[in-house]
């Protein structure tokens, strides 16, 4: 097949994140790095390792639980085994030590495919949104060149957006909180949100234009004491902030998202 015609795709688009099916490798472009601990945490290395995801590989069986990292996610009630090993393939240009991501994954007790944003979880969101960030622009396509299938993650904690997702401004709906979350700024102000609502954060995230309204202490706000008021009942995440949670949401406490929804 000419290079061309190779159908890559992001690994998050406005129909959800890619996954890896039992029997497949997902190549990755670019190679997704990750934090220097992660290969102590994955049982590579006795040391830190400037390691990067090259390739994202469904084991043929079961992963030995003693050897893997394993990665618990309630709300998509899955769990993700996980082994990082030196690649030997790459369809991308490597930049540091280049390693494969094999994988096995069970969703309620039984095998199921992989979704990508196991990805997200690995590249530390709060301490490097860069690496996060990147998730979001790197593209993705199977070892037999074609194009990934597709999980909506958000219909596990918020099932009433797979109506909206039929519709046809859905992907209009989607493009600028996409751009958020590929942005590093915008994306470590909006997990930053998740936890921290003190008015510092969200002056932050009505700058970037995450959250509304404005805290009244805000430069440029608005401060008159029906303003203060109406600030506090009608406090909350602006439209693109909550389009860009449905892609990452299953991964932080939904619970205190949907407070703010």
């Amino acid at each position: 097949m000419a290079a061309k015609s190779i159908p890559w795709s992001h690994v998050v688009s406005p129909n959800g994140w890619a996954v890896v099916r039992p029997g497949e490798t997902v190549y990755l472009s670019p190679a997704i790095p990750l934090p220097q601990w992660r290969a102590m945490d994955m049982r590579l290395h006795r040391k830190t390792l400037s390691t990067a995801i090259v390739a994202v590989k469904y084991a043929q069986q079961p992963l030995p639980r003693g050897k893997t990292l394993t990665l618990h996610n309630p709300v998509l009630g899955r769990t993700y085994y996980l082994i990082m090993e030196p690649a030997t393939e790459s369809l991308t240009p490597l930049s540091y030590m280049a390693h494969t991501l094999t994988v096995y994954c069970e969703t309620a007790g039984m095998r199921s495919a992989c979704d990508l944003s196991l990805l997200y979880a690995l590249v530390s969101p709060m301490a490097m949104p860069d690496y996060a960030a990147l998730i979001f622009r790197a593209m993705a396509v199977t070892e037999q060149y074609t194009a990934p299938q597709r999980e909506a993650t958000w219909l596990s904690w918020l099932p009433r957006i797979e109506r909206e997702m039929g519709e046809e401004d859905w992907p209009t709906k989607t493009r600028k909180p996409l751009d958020c979350l590929a942005d590093p700024e915008c994306h470590a102000v909006l997990v930053k949100l998740i936890y921290d609502l003190s008015e510092k954060t969200r002056c932050l995230g009505w700058r970037l234009g995450l959250w509304r309204p404005s805290p009244a202490n805000c430069h440029g706000a608005e401060t008159s004491p029906e303003s203060i008021i109406r600030k506090f009942e009608e406090g909350g995440y602006t439209e693109m902030a909550k389009y860009a949670l449905l892609f990452i949401g299953h991964w932080y406490p939904v619970h205190q998202l949907l407070k703010y929804f």
